[in-house]
């Protein structure tokens, strides 16, 4: 299978998750099992990011009819996918809870408002620890395969360098991050949620998980002209497999965000450099996630447990 079939299966496949989620959502709609609240907060949160992404990272003009048009077009994109995403999630919220309940609670407590309930804050560290990993196999594609002799590929990692133009722009990708984060992470369990409803059960499920994820990971990582890139991809589908099954949504937007983040931005280690600003408050960034999902996840238990307290 080449890179190009990898492509056309991705895009049939998404192609397909829409058209069950719709039938699937309508079903969920008219049996009264659908997460009316849940769904409504996907689609403002969709909305506001969008609009924060249009306001920091497009070109405005001193117009106000040019402006006006951006807006609105701005709006109506931002509209369909929010509405798409929010049908997304009515279809796999009611499965989700029944196939798989413990991983749901993070969110559930998330979207009620509970921010700072222990288990968000799990979810939040184990999702950080996932898109680092994530990460690191991208980054381990690009830099591990040439000291074997194959050819150096094209970057997939800092490829984001209008960051360097401004703040504007590092908050747009941030913006833009978590708004790719929460589409992928609704769309991967809604996979996950289809295959479960056609195999039944969950050994299945995981194992053609991983066949589908490392095939749709295939085009994320990029072709080496060589066999052994699969192993990279075959990493990534297990990483996506185990983050949904066993934490759930709120890990896997967290894992996609953190991952998108760091392959995005160019990451420097010399602080000192000219171009080191978006790199240091991105760090910064991960660095309060990672602090706020230890913090919620200690349920208010001494900073290291009765060690200290004793």
């Amino acid at each position: 299978m080449t890179w190009k079939d990898c492509s056309a299966l991705a895009i049939a496949l998404l192609v397909a998750l829409l058209a069950s989620a719709m039938l699937i959502a309508r079903g969920n709609f008219r049996t009264g099992r659908a997460d009316r609240r849940g769904a409504a907060r996907v689609v403002l949160y969709m909305i506001v990011a969008g609009l924060a992404l249009w306001l920091a990272g497009s070109h405005h003009v001193a117009s106000a009819p040019g402006e006006f048009d951006s807006f609105v077009v701005t709006t109506g994109i931002l509209t369909l996918i929010a509405v798409v995403m929010g049908i997304v999630y009515l279809a796999l919220e009611p499965y989700v809870r029944r196939f798989w309940p413990d991983s749901l609670l993070g969110w559930s407590r998330l979207v009620a408002g509970h921010v700072r309930d222990p288990r968000v804050g799990r979810d939040v560290l184990a999702g950080a620890l996932f898109g680092v990993a994530i990460a690191f196999v991208a980054l381990g594609k690009a830099r591990v395969l040439p000291q074997f002799g194959y050819p150096a590929q094209l970057p997939t990692y800092g490829r984001a360098i209008d960051v360097l133009s401004g703040p504007g722009r590092l908050v747009a990708i941030w913006a833009g991050s978590s708004i790719g984060a929460l589409e992928g992470a609704l769309l991967t369990v809604l996979i996950f949620v289809v295959i479960r409803l056609v195999l039944r059960r969950t050994w299945l499920t995981m194992t053609a998980g991983i066949i589908l994820m490392s095939l749709a990971s295939a085009n994320q990582i990029g072709g080496a002209g060589t066999p052994a890139v699969w192993l990279f991809a075959l990493a990534r589908g297990v990483l996506l497999t185990l983050v949904v099954v066993r934490f759930g949504l709120l890990s896997c937007a967290v894992a996609f965000f953190v991952s998108s983040v760091m392959l995005n931005i160019p990451l420097r280690l010399d602080l000192s450099h000219w171009a080191a600003m978006p790199s240091a408050w991105t760090v910064a960034l991960l660095m309060a996630l990672t602090m706020f999902g230890f913090y919620a996840s200690r349920a208010g238990q001494p900073l290291f447990g009765r060690v200290l307290k004793d």
